[in-house]
């Protein structure tokens, strides 16, 4: 290594060395996927059984894939310099992540083999009911209904006060829908709105931007209700997945992050939010995952396997 002309300029067999280096870690990639393929296979295998023979969910199937199937096994060599020890530890710990993405894309490409395709509606509870629609009446409000009713076939709506009884009138299944405030301008979420659908766990179906007669409020609605509504995927569908997960999970956000790349999906918003639960105030970290035509199911299946218990909150499309 040197300096040149003010520029700091690379040792050049430091770089050969590098380069040789990585070529030898892209095999040792390629076995270790060649042998978790050989793991999906016989998850796979396992799939078949329960599906078709036990009559089990897709979920359930998973629940119980999760407890076996095990990719975060390391070992450090002999005669590792103590310095670096933690170094290769978050090495492997990366790798893992990488490697539990990689299983959870093979396992839903082995199950097709035996006629079973995993969808989002296998982690996903969609549906449709009476098409009842409750709201808060204000002119924001009445502009969200005109956009997601072109989305209903015959809706009735009915009023309310405020927003917690539009929600509890959804909880309690006296309405099917309930149209909510849920981002300000320039995409801060409403954090009592967030509280709500906490609370009631209710799912979010479809976001769209109001203006107001003056084109001034720039806001964003949900429509909202007990399930999902999982459309149709349409060619240019910019789709978003949206989850909460407790601070404390099994896996650390930067692996959640680094399964979504690994999966083609990108991170598209992050927040951290405090929900009241019967263990008192806990920190949550709400993530928006995009993806454009194309679904979430290798995601879902990462999630429902690696990382711990994780409450999917909404789908919907075409925010922007």
């Amino acid at each position: 290594m040197m300096l040149k002309d003010g520029f700091f300029i690379q040792n050049e067999i430091t770089s050969d060395n590098i380069l040789r280096l990585s070529e030898e870690h892209s095999l040792y990639c390629e076995r270790m996927i060649c042998e978790i393929s050989d793991i999906a296979r016989e998850a796979a295998l396992a799939v078949n059984e329960l599906f078709y023979d036990d009559g089990m969910t897709i979920y359930e199937i998973f629940e119980i894939l999760a407890q076996g199937v095990l990719l975060s096994e390391s070992s450090l060599h002999n005669g590792v310099l103590p310095e670096n020890e933690n170094r290769i530890a978050s090495y492997f710990s990366s790798l893992s992540v990488h490697d539990k993405a990689v299983f959870s894309e093979m396992l839903c490409e082995e199950v097709k083999k035996y006629g079973i395709n995993i969808t989002e509606g296998d982690f996903l509870q969609d549906g449709k009911g009476n098409e009842s629609v409750v709201y808060v009446k204000n002119r924001l409000a009445e502009e969200a209904y005109d956009v997601f009713s072109q989305e209903l076939t015959s809706p009735t709506v009915s009023y309310v006060h405020s927003f917690k009884e539009a929600a509890r009138a959804v909880a309690e299944e006296n309405a099917e829908y309930c149209i909510l405030p849920l981002e300000e301008r320039g995409g801060a979420r409403l954090s009592g709105i967030s509280a709500i659908l906490f609370a009631e766990d209710l799912k979010i179906n479809s976001v769209t931007p109001v203006f107001g007669l003056d084109g001034s409020a720039d806001m964003k609605y949900a429509l909202v209700s007990k399930h999902f509504t999982l459309a149709q995927i349409d060619s240019g569908d910019d789709r978003y997945l949206e989850v909460q997960l407790r601070a404390d999970s099994v896996l650390p956000l930067s692996a959640i992050f680094t399964a979504s790349d690994s999966l083609g999906v990108s991170v598209y918003r992050v927040n951290t939010v405090t929900f009241e639960t019967e263990e008192g105030p806990l920190p949550y970290y709400s993530v928006v995952f995009k993806n454009t035509e194309r679904d979430f199911s290798s995601l879902l299946v990462f999630l429902t396997m690696f990382a711990g218990a994780y409450n999917p909150v909404g789908i919907y499309k075409n925010l922007e």
